[in-house]
């Protein structure tokens, strides 16, 4: 099973390494990018209730990218 986002990020702050503050910024912004992804994935793998909530909404949402833009960058 893939690893989530948020799983990834845990592991590297559990790690025995210590993080620098500037890294640890950057792991943020790595995670937001990792979570994206699975939520276009997502959409895309679940086209079907893509389409629904698309056709619900009475909006043209097409790919994972536009619904997780639609949801989540207003």
């Amino acid at each position: 099973m893939k690893q989530t986002a948020v799983e990834w990020l845990a592991e590297k702050v559990n790690s025995k390494n210590f993080i620098k503050y500037d890294d640890f910024f950057k792991l943020i912004e790595l995670v937001k990018e990792m979570e994206k992804e699975q939520i276009v994935d997502a959409y895309e793998s679940g086209s079907i209730e893509g389409q629904i909530f698309a056709l619900t909404r009475k909006i043209d949402i097409e790919t994972g990218e536009q619904y997780y833009n639609e949801k989540f960058n207003k």
